[in-house]
């Protein structure tokens, strides 16, 4: 598993140029190749703090998501903790 880290403001165009720049590799979850759904996680503040965002700063993390894994009921928590256990250097 890898979530890219790399923050929206480096890009000129703005959000899409963002996304369009952004190439999943890989399922957040799973690991599948090429994922069917490239997606961007917009932290909120708290947990932005857990992930490394400086005081004030909004963190984004892209990630590639396969479609089995999009119809999971807790998609979304487990998500949020592949995102976590990355920055913290869990596997």
């Amino acid at each position: 598993m890898s979530v890219e880290r790399i923050e929206a403001r480096t890009f000129e165009g703005g959000m899409k140029a963002f996304r369009d720049k952004f190439i999943a590799t890989e399922c957040v979850l799973c690991g599948k190749l090429r994922p069917e759904i490239k997606s961007l996680y917009v932290a909120t503040a708290s947990f932005g703090k857990r992930i490394g965002a400086p005081e004030g700063k909004q963190r984004s993390v892209g990630y590639g998501l396969c479609y089995a894994c999009s119809q999971l009921p807790d998609s979304t928590r487990l998500i949020e903790e592949a995102i976590l256990a990355e920055f913290e250097g869990v596997k």
